[in-house]
């Protein structure tokens, strides 16, 4: 969902949607939030505009097609404790749910996954509740990835990264370590990935979508990585790699005077 507002309001949200299915799947409110990727973003600015986009999937009666359709996936990992986040823990936990739901949807084949959004879990950087958050940890004999609230929720935003990176072959375990999380980022990255952060989740809400032929949907979906919103270029990159075959549309040149 994706809302006007501020972190507040994506908290307020998260709630009310939990409440709503509660009582709809006679399930505890804080059951949802742990089970169910619910995954917020405050702050709708330029053309977009308040929205919810609610992925269901159905088993259906029906043959194997020789084409591959869309499928999605969904699931969370458990709850970090706050010196995990932004870790090679939380880089693996990531990793291990993404090949759960590739084997959930069917997918044996990493290319056919085309898009893993993750909304990770981070600390608070209000004063008193990241007190807590370091309190906690310190109880351990831990401390967090970094003394900076903000600071964490990028670390947890990169671990998401590189765990669905990890999952679908992008990096080697090998590249990655604690102390590479957030570093070389023109080296190590994944371009299937979408990642959010947000003290709202309990855990990393992982959503994936890809194609196999284990669908009855007509849908299939693609993707690509356009340099800027007026890349035709890429556009069509995207459509062709969903099986689109065409020679036409503008050139390049006609787009960027």
């Amino acid at each position: 969902m994706t809302h006007e507002g501020d972190g507040f309001n994506r908290g307020f949200s998260t709630l009310a949607l939990a409440a709503m299915l509660g009582d709809k799947l006679k399930i505890p409110r804080d059951k949802v939030i742990r089970t169910l990727p619910i995954q917020g973003i405050a702050g709708t600015t330029g053309f977009m505009v308040p929205h919810a986009a609610v992925f269901v999937r159905r088993k259906v009666e029906g043959k194997e097609g020789k084409e591959k359709r869309l499928v999605v996936a969904g699931a969370c990992t458990r709850a970090l404790l706050p010196e995990e986040i932004g870790t090679m823990t939380h880089v693996r936990e990531v990793r291990d749910t993404v090949k759960a739901l590739m084997k959930d949807a069917q997918i044996d084949d990493p290319k056919d996954v085309h898009f893993i959004f993750v909304k990770g879990q981070t600390v608070s950087f209000i004063s008193g509740t990241f007190l807590r958050d370091i309190r906690d940890a310190e109880s351990r004999g831990k401390k967090l990835i970094s003394d900076d609230g903000r600071l964490v929720g990028s670390y947890s935003r990169a671990a998401g990264a590189l765990g669905v990176a990890l999952a679908l072959g992008e990096v080697k375990e090998s590249e990655l370590g604690d102390d590479r999380i957030l570093k070389d980022r023109d080296k190590i990255y994944s371009l299937i990935a979408h990642c959010s952060s947000g003290n709202e989740r309990p855990n990393a809400a992982i959503i994936l979508l890809g194609n196999t032929t284990k669908s009855t949907s007509d849908l299939i979906i693609g993707h690509g990585v356009l340099e800027d919103g007026l890349d035709a270029v890429g556009v069509k990159k995207i459509l062709k790699d969903m099986g689109f075959k065409f020679e036409c549309c503008p050139a390049p040149r006609i787009w960027r005077e």
